[in-house]
């Protein structure tokens, strides 16, 4: 998955498997400018069949956050990792 139009409120995870909306799960961002992934806690808002999804960031520590903002500027090459409740990673 790619994430594309990154914000610190949400973003738009490019996925021909997009979850469905209203789905709560966790996403991990992991890029070359992190030291760790950053973990978030993400509601999926809307879906565009086989292309992805918009999603809603609801929670995530105040960490998680710093890094965000400080990503937000430069937005460099970001790679996300899902965990679904289908999984059970997340919920």
């Amino acid at each position: 998955s790619v994430i594309r139009d990154l914000s610190t409120a949400g973003a738009f995870v490019e996925d021909e498997r997009p979850l469905p909306v209203g789905r709560r799960f966790t996403l991990r961002l992991r890029g070359p400018s992190l030291s760790s992934a950053l973990e978030v806690c993400a509601v999926v808002r809307r879906v565009e069949p086989q292309v992805g999804m918009a999603v809603e960031f609801v929670s995530m520590s105040e960490e998680a956050l710093k890094a965000l903002r400080m990503l937000v500027g430069g937005q460099p090459g970001v790679s996300p990792t899902l965990n679904s409740p289908e999984t059970g990673v997340a919920s």
